[in-house]
């Protein structure tokens, strides 16, 4: 593993993170400014503060029953179990996150919680299709998260947003009451204002994109570090990637998402794979690290 290029990504993305969070914080401090003064930001920063703090009592199976997930044993799943205890120690988690199996053909996995709480779903279709190897890189990628409060910090993106989305609308709607009262004369109305104040949600939400995307590229690096193999992990998004093709799309050579970029939460899979092979050392493909696999396949045990 090339430690050199890992440390470079990685200060790379905390600086990225850093800016994000800051550039979506004062949009909302500025939306405030606009439509209320800032006689309601303290208000406004109480009821944001309760919010997140209700979010984090909420128990982690409530997310995932969403999904129809169901909690595997270790008794049902013990290699998968072995792993995450290992990646889990190696990312200084003092909880394993509990393994649930969701009912979908679907290749992916999510995880959910902190580090008090945690969880990581994997769906049948994932659990069929990777070897051990590719498994250990995507629950690294999960525990990384948790490691990292990714969710949290998600989560208080998301809020972000939503609170841009929802003053920019109070805007619209005080700006039609108040119509009237503007053809008469009786109140003036800032253009301009609302004209930002509209704005202000796109820009927000493509922050939201951006920080999302730049947690993805950390905790690939991460992940890189707790197994110490970007081939299993780069080989693993080459797999959920194909997976996610449609029938046609997975015969046409080159094809690639006509998506913007800014418009994804996830980095390109291409872009993802570049970046884990340049992290891959001459002798990596033939290295296992810490006996974190040992069999051919997990998906395989009493599943």
């Amino acid at each position: 593993m090339n430690q050199f290029n890992v440390k470079k990504h990685q200060r790379r993305n905390t600086l990225h993170t850093l800016v994000s969070v800051c550039s979506m914080s004062l949009l909302l401090a500025f939306s405030v400014y606009l439509l209320f003064g800032w006689s309601f930001w303290l208000c406004l920063l109480v009821v944001s503060a309760v919010l997140v703090t209700t979010l984090r009592l909420l128990p982690t199976h409530w997310t995932l029953r969403i999904y129809n997930a169901r909690r595997l044993s270790y008794q049902e799943a013990p290699e998968l179990y072995r792993v995450a205890q290992i990646l889990s120690q190696r990312a200084g988690l003092n909880r394993v996150p509990e393994l649930y199996w969701i009912p979908s053909r679907m290749l992916n996995a999510f995880s959910v919680g902190d580090e008090a709480r945690s969880g990581v779903g994997l769906t049948y279709g994932l659990l069929n299709t990777l070897t051990q190897r590719e498994l250990a890189g995507v629950m690294a990628h999960e525990i990384s998260h948790i490691a990292h409060n990714d969710t949290r910090l998600m989560t208080l993106a998301d809020m972000i947003s939503r609170l841009n989305y929802l003053l920019a609308l109070a805007a619209c709607v005080m700006t039609l009451l108040l119509t009237p009262m503007v053809l008469a004369g009786l109140v003036d109305l800032s253009l301009l204002a609302l004209l930002l104040l509209v704005l202000i949600p796109w820009l927000s939400g493509m922050l939201q994109m951006k920080l999302s995307r730049t947690r993805e590229f950390s905790a690939d690096l991460q992940a890189v570090h707790l197994t110490g193999d970007p081939v299993g992990l780069a080989s693993a998004l080459a797999k959920i990637d194909m997976g996610g093709r449609k029938g046609w799309q997975r015969i046409l050579p080159g094809y690639q998402q006509s998506q913007p970029s800014l418009l994804r939460s996830h980095p390109a899979t291409e872009e993802r794979i570049r970046v884990l092979r340049q992290l891959e050392t001459p002798w990596a493909s033939h290295v296992k690290v810490g006996a974190v696999y040992d069999h051919p396949r997990l998906s395989r045990v009493n599943i």
